[in-house]
């Protein structure tokens, strides 16, 4: 239908299907699949797919850096063993459809630091793909390529897809439903994109508990039109409403919901600025934490009133767009996640936000500064905006990677492969085998070398076994199917995660001990290896090293990490 348009609106005169009569549509004034199809030129695609290739190259370089403990929740570490699997489920903060995809892809293809990162990568240049035909869909073929163009350079972007977590995938899953959505909406031809739709909105809605707020806007937006999907969208949201309901209901039953962690922080008018204008636009490229100067500063307040600008005359383009259903849909799906997390706020909830928290908003934002940018009808004003867009992008990539062992998007990445092939090389040669850290959490040494064991992981979980079976007998019985196959399952599993600690613990080479709360000058080791974070000095590991009996044989540094051989004494 859509291509039928397209080549009678070329021909000069009525097609046979248009009465003489009645003006021909201008594709540049029809929203939709009219338009869509229009900007499928080969220019338009030749574009696109350089954008796509230059994404692809910035995000190469980070891809074999070592992998930190957020992103070994992904590995076998914490998603291979169906109980370390369903264990990771019940008690991590995030939902589970992440967690169960990268345990099935972990079986296929392994978790190599490439492996586990490459979902990540191909969310990231497929999302970059989805917001071209979503800015086309908005507003016109250029902000499209725009939009495309400055999600590709994103250093946010960028970061996360590079990164083995599921938020380069939360993007893509926002995209494909508002894509989804927008196509249902308008064609009657719908089986596809109902089921399309539903599926990217389940795993949407599985993969961050914020994003459940989709359930209620968009039924809402679909109600607004006179399309007959509007009530299949309601009854799906409906659906999916109750499944996460029970699935919160589970956890909380078997183990708990965790709700706020140490790490997450009140959002109020500040941080909507600084995530909008900061973190979204550069990154934290030019103020990278800790290491801010005046120029960096000074280049951060030029983006700042530049991109301010671009995303006022984009809010006003959308809001005058042909498609202007559209372009007000693209804003109010921007402005979803940060109203959430500031009604949280104002209710008392103080620990909920963190920028990525409001990650899938960054899309949003981006069409609007491309409508600003892209969507000059004239075509010197379009390319001299364009122009401008390219420089300012090109000084943030400058910024950007030249900060990269500094705190910009999220904190540098620790050179845990380099730390545990030292270590392996001195125990080689009868270093000590016991090591003590002061960092957050040593897990990473246990991806690199499976020799290198947490002690506090060869302590039995009896307690939460017990538990397990206890409330698993509640509702399903302890005799009878279900209750005896569930037991069974249960104790069989459990049985064999105990054996594999067991062998674990036989082969350990090395024992790492996390200091945690403890004092470290209480803990009686003769010779051991002292592991720190290089961005603090904490107060435990200066009276560690100050204390008479300790005598440092060796300093070794390493991204983010500082490695101590230490010597205990008497005085």
């Amino acid at each position: 239908m859509g291509r039928e348009w397209d080549c009678s609106a070329a021909m000069p005169y009525p097609s046979p299907s248009t009465p003489a009569n009645r003006p021909h549509p201008d594709p540049r004034r029809v929203p939709g699949r009219l338009a869509d199809a229009r900007s499928e030129i080969p220019s338009a695609r030749l574009i696109l797919f350089g954008v796509l290739a230059l994404a692809l190259a910035l995000r190469l370089p980070g891809f074999t850096e070592s992998l930190w403990i957020d992103e070994l929740y992904t590995s076998n570490l914490f998603c291979g063993p169906t109980v370390v699997l369903l264990k990771t489920l019940f008690t991590d903060i995030h939902p589970p459809f992440y967690f169960v995809f990268i345990h099935f892809w972990n079986g296929l293809f392994g978790d190599s630091e490439i492996a586990l990162r490459l979902p990540a990568l191909l969310s990231g240049l497929a999302s970059i793909w989805l917001i071209y035909r979503l800015g086309i869909m908005a507003h016109r073929p250029s902000t499209g390529l725009v939009a495309a163009f400055l999600l590709a350079v994103n250093p946010v972007h960028i970061w996360y897809s590079q990164e083995a977590r599921p938020y380069a995938t939360t993007i893509l899953l926002t995209l494909l439903t508002v894509y989804a959505f927008w196509r249902l909406l308008e064609t009657e031809q719908s089986f596809f994109w109902s089921l399309l739709y539903f599926c990217s909105l389940t795993a949407l809605v599985f993969s961050h508990y914020y994003l459940a707020a989709f359930l209620v806007v968009l039924p809402l937006l679909a109600w607004s039109t006179k399309s007959p999907a509007r009530v299949r969208i309601l009854f799906g949201s409906i659906v999916l409403m109750v499944l996460v309901g029970l699935y919160l209901g589970a956890k909380a039953y078997l183990s708990h919901v965790p709700t706020t962690k140490s790490y997450l922080r009140a959002f109020d008018a500040s941080e909507a600025y600084q995530l909008a204008f900061n973190w979204f636009l550069t990154g934290n490229s030019f103020t990278p934490q800790g290491n801010t100067t005046a120029v960096g500063a000074a280049l951060l307040v030029v983006v700042q009133v530049l991109g301010v600008v671009a995303f006022l005359v984009g809010c006003a383009r959308l809001l005058g767009s042909p498609a202007r259903a559209r372009g007000t849909q693209v804003l109010l799906l921007m402005l979803v996640l940060p109203a959430c997390l500031l009604a949280l706020t104002l209710v008392g909830k103080n620990q909920t936000y963190i920028q990525r928290s409001a990650l899938p908003a960054l899309p949003f934002f981006v069409l609007v500064i491309a409508a600003g940018i892209g969507g000059w009808r004239r075509l010197p004003l379009r390319r001299t905006f364009v122009g401008t867009a390219m420089t300012v992008q090109t000084g943030v990539l400058i910024a950007f990677f030249a900060h990269r062992g500094s705190w910009t998007v999220y904190k540098p990445n620790p050179d845990w492969k380099s730390v545990a092939a030292h270590l392996e090389h001195e125990l080689a040669t009868g270093a000590p085998s016991e090591l003590l850290s002061m960092y957050l959490s040593p897990t990473p040494l246990t991806y690199y070398n499976p020799r290198f064991r947490e002690v506090k992981h060869f302590g039995r979980n009896q307690q939460k076994l017990d538990r397990l079976l206890t409330r698993s007998a509640k509702l399903f019985g302890k005799d009878g199917i279900p209750g005896s196959w569930i037991r069974g399952w249960i104790e069989d599993h459990f049985g064999a995660y105990e054996r594999e600690l067991a062998a674990h613990k036989h082969n350990m080479q090395l024992a790492i001990h996390w200091v945690g709360n403890r004092d470290p000058l209480d803990i009686d080791k003769g010779e051991f290896w002292l592991l720190a974070y290089r961005g603090a000095t904490p107060q435990r590991l200066r009276r560690v090293l100050d204390d008479p009996r300790t005598s440092i044989v060796s300093v070794q540094r390493f991204q983010s990490l500082l490695l101590y051989r230490v010597r205990r004494g008497s005085i």
